[in-house]
């Protein structure tokens, strides 16, 4: 019951909306806090599935009362797990969800594009988060994946970093050539947003747009 969802916009160049992440927080005396350390423990004590049902619903339910799609975010472990994919499946099948999924292990790359392709066949829509290069997006074929959302520390270090700029417009071709939009996140500061405006991002995400808020 301490489980909340608050929501964050991701907007084109005209700042319309184009879907909405869902970011899990965990209410208690304190406040909101992130749930890393909950999550953790969820694994180790084989809840972690019970929790994801109980954010699905939550998921699903606003998605159905939204004209924009809702944003789930999801590790490359959650896709390998077989039971856990199968649920996934039938969960969100054509429900105007988005998989925001982790590379944060590339290893699972060959393995994760086969689970891909059988998400997007039951119409779940696919985004690729914390993307800090082009390896990853190798192992996709084009129209595989729908968004890049290129690495925050990528986004916030553009206009001081001569290697990250190139690395950050190489990851951008390569979303091109993939059929994928580009996302810019992270973006909390004029300097970071300056940098990104300047190249052919297709939206964005960060503090500057909205702070993430209840539904």
């Amino acid at each position: 019951e301490q489980i909340v969802l608050h929501f964050q916009a991701i907007v084109d160049r005209q700042n319309a909306i184009i879907y909405y992440e869902s970011l899990v927080r965990l209410e208690c005396h304190q406040g909101l806090q992130s749930p890393k350390l909950f999550l953790k423990i969820a694994r180790e004590h084989n809840f972690y599935d019970l929790l994801l049902e109980t954010i699905s619903k939550k998921i699903i339910s606003l998605a159905t009362t939204q004209d924009k799609p809702v944003a789930l975010n999801l590790s490359s472990f959650d896709l390998l797990d077989v039971n856990r994919i199968d649920y996934l499946k039938k969960r969100f099948a054509n429900s105007n969800v988005i998989f925001e999924i982790q590379c944060e292990e590339p290893a699972h790359a060959k393995k994760i594009v086969n689970i891909v392709r059988e998400l997007r066949n039951v119409g779940i829509l696919i985004a690729l988060d914390n993307v800090q290069n082009t390896d990853i997006l190798e192992y996709f074929e084009e129209n595989c994946i729908d968004f890049v959302k290129i690495h925050g520390d990528i986004i916030r270090n553009l206009s001081i970093d001569e290697d990250l700029m190139l690395t950050c417009k190489a990851v951008l071709e390569m979303s091109a050539k993939c059929g994928a939009k580009s996302i810019a996140t992270h973006l909390n500061a004029q300097s970071a947003l300056k940098s990104v405006q300047n190249l052919p991002f297709d939206f964005f995400q960060g503090y500057i747009f909205e702070q993430p808020h209840p539904m």
